[in-house]
């Protein structure tokens, strides 16, 4: 019980870390393309699909599929109908463009990740079982579903094609994911707080994000999984690797810290709930603040969406439990 508890404080610590670095990203994605905003979208996405694979644990069927249905679907179908009510709006006072309805708010993302988990649990159960170095299995499919979803997205524009594109980038991620939750002497060392461990953890993680900045210099244009952007593949994939390996020895390194635990416990809401608030509040500070800094704009944006998204998350999961989706942590 006591290292399931420490199990999921890294998780959480993790996804707190990530849920940040999403809107931040986001205040960042209107006016200021610095190298922050680069680095960030280089992997904060594939971040989350590492997590969700990092947590997949085999069970019955039924009790599988039930319970994506009430910590994905039901957080997907309500809050898109929240989204499009906000854009139609945001369309209506010409605060927003008109663009597929899909790409609008959580809706590709908690989509991919209900058909990716739902996809690897089926392969888990009847594919993967059956073979004695599954492991090897699994990072197979990884290579391949990444080769095919990057090769597939080139050239596409139609967002029904992107989405395939990026469940099969996605679904590469939740693999490589959960086969680094499995080696149990690694965990155990993970879990032991040890403190010559969490500084040496935490050294490697600033390294790594100190080589991500350097790496993203030689990319041309932003990732974004939602349209299928990922300029070139290898850089997308290092990237995406080196930021989300740099995060998970950072939060080792953290080990306990109440405010990213809150933030990772409450990521779903948070993520679902700022976007609608993020456009409103870029076009209310850029009209009403005097700010000449495109990068104070941002921050500004960012304190306003987190604090905000943070109390209403709260709030919900407080008065409406049914929606928060929080996914529960079993051995």
């Amino acid at each position: 019980m006591e290292n399931q508890a420490k199990r999921l404080n890294f998780i959480d610590i993790a996804k707190g870390i990530g849920i940040i670095l999403v809107v931040l990203g986001h205040s960042l994605a209107y006016e200021c393309h610095n190298r922050l905003f680069f680095m960030i979208y280089s992997f904060h996405m594939p971040l989350f699909f590492f997590l969700s694979g990092f947590v997949f644990k085999s069970k019955d069927s039924a009790s599988y599929f039930s319970g994506k249905v009430k910590t994905l679907l039901v957080p997907l179908v309500c809050f898109q109908a929240l989204n499009i009510f906000t854009y139609d709006i945001l369309l209506f006072l010409g605060l927003e463009e008109n663009h597929s309805i899909i790409a609008f708010g959580g809706f590709w993302f908690l989509g991919t990740l209900l058909f990716v988990s739902c996809l690897y649990y089926i392969l888990s159960e009847k594919v993967f079982s059956n073979f004695k170095h599954s492991n090897i299995v699994i990072l197979l499919s990884a290579a391949l579903t990444m080769t095919f979803g990057l090769t597939y997205a080139q050239g596409i524009s139609d967002q029904s094609n992107q989405i395939i594109a990026t469940s099969f980038v996605a679904y590469s991620f939740y693999a490589v994911g959960h086969i680094c939750s499995t080696p149990q002497k690694l965990m155990s060392l993970v879990l032991s707080n040890s403190k010559i461990f969490r500084l040496l953890a935490t050294i490697i993680g600033l390294l790594l994000f100190a080589l991500l900045a350097y790496l993203v210099g030689f990319t041309d244009r932003n990732v974004d999984m939602n349209t299928s952007r990922y300029g070139d593949s290898f850089f997308f994939i290092l990237n995406a690797l080196v930021g989300i390996f740099a995060t998970m020895f950072i939060c080792i390194g953290f080990f306990k810290n109440r405010i990213l635990e809150f933030f990772g416990k409450n990521s779903l809401m948070i993520f679902l709930i700022h976007i609608p608030l993020w456009r409103f509040f870029f076009f209310v500070c850029e009209k009403n603040l005097n700010l000449h800094s495109k990068f104070g704009l941002s921050i500004c944006v960012f304190a306003i969406c987190i604090t905000l998204s943070s109390i209403f998350a709260e709030l919900i999961g407080k008065y409406f439990p049914w929606l928060t989706g929080k996914i529960k942590f079993n051995k």
